[in-house]
């Protein structure tokens, strides 16, 4: 029997395809971990929308009740003495107000503010909704009613400002107010 010599690789090949295989896996983990952090990312910009979807939804149902308290107990009309523009407006009895002093910030606004009032509790479909009625007074239903002679009775109505806050403890805050006019 005759040896028969084994051909020799050429010396340039030998360990390349390690080298090669390392980096295809370095690029592969920095794209899977690229793709990781932009799915997080996503993940929570999708939390946040839902979390202020929410509590936009909340605060609307809660202006929604509170609009619907209005006929049934009226918040009173006169100040109470100890505002006279010192914008201490914290007089609010059951979420109804005295009228807002125009020469202070929004009730929502000043933080010594502690009228807020529980409307509706927090079920799995909606967050808490607190909030407040201020009588704003009496306005002309269309413009010039009250020059009309005879004067027309349903030419003046009540208006007053419902503002429902809804919040997440550390997620959104969502804030509506309205206008309503009861006749």
């Amino acid at each position: 029997m005759a040896f028969i010599p084994l051909p020799r690789l050429p010396r340039y090949q030998q360990g390349a395809a390690l080298v090669v295989t390392l980096i295809l896996l370095l690029v592969a983990t920095i794209l899977a971990l690229g793709a990781t952090r932009f799915v997080t990312q996503e993940t929570r910009m999708a939390a946040g929308i839902t979390d202020r979807a929410i509590a936009l939804q909340s605060a609307e149902e809660g202006l929604r009740h509170a609009e619907s308290m209005i006929p049934q107990n009226p918040p009173t009309q006169a100040a109470p003495p100890e505002m006279n523009g010192n914008c201490n407006q914290t007089s609010c009895t059951d979420g109804l107000c005295f009228p807002p002093d125009p020469d202070c910030p929004p009730r929502w606004k000043a933080p010594s503010f502690t009228g807020w009032h529980n409307w509706l509790a927090q079920t799995d479909e909606r967050l808490p909704v607190e909030g407040y009625v201020e009588y704003l007074g009496e306005f002309t239903n269309w413009l010039g009613c009250d020059q009309e002679i005879p004067p027309n009775p349903n030419c003046m109505s009540k208006r007053y400002r419902v503002v429902a806050r809804a919040q997440r403890d550390g997620g959104a805050t969502v804030i509506l107010e309205s206008l309503y006019q009861r006749p």
